[in-house]
C-alpha cells in the first residue's frame, strides 16, 4: 500500500468510527423484545416495560441516510414524551414485520 492509499484508508476510517459511535452506540433502544401482551425496550438511558395498549403515534418511514435496510418505526409509549425509534425488521418465522406486528397488536387492544 502506498502513502497516498494509506492516508486515504485512515481518512475513511476516522469518518466511520465517530459514525459508529454516534449512531449505533448512541442509539437510545439498544434492545427491543415484543412478547404476547408487553413489550420491554432498553437502551442508554433506556428502560421501558409496557402493554401495547400503551404505544402511541405509530409510524414507519425511510431513512435517507445511514442504514439501507428497509424501513424504521417510530412510536410513543404512554405518558413519556419520548419517541422511540426501531429499525422495522422482518420475522421470517412469523413472515411479519415490526410495524405490522405493532399495529395489530395495538388494534387488537383498543
Amino acid at each position: 500500500m502506498t502513502g497516498d492509499q494509506y492516508e486515504g484508508v485512515l481518512i475513511v476510517a476516522g469518518l466511520l468510527i465517530p459514525e459508529f459511535y454516534l449512531i449505533q452506540w448512541r442509539t437510545p433502544v439498544r434492545r427491543a423484545d415484543f412478547m404476547q401482551n408487553h413489550f420491554v425496550l432498553s437502551g442508554w438511558k433506556v428502560n421501558v416495560d409496557a402493554g401495547y395498549e400503551t404505544i402511541g403515534n405509530l409510524s414507519k418511514y425511510r431513512r435517507i441516510l445511514g442504514d439501507v435496510s428497509d424501513y424504521r418505526v417510530s412510536f410513543t409509549v404512554g405518558e413519556n414524551p419520548n419517541v422511540f425509534v426501531i429499525p422495522n425488521r422482518r420475522n421470517r418465522r412469523q413472515k411479519i414485520d415490526l410495524y405490522c406486528l405493532l399495529e395489530e397488536k395495538t388494534k387488537s387492544s383498543h
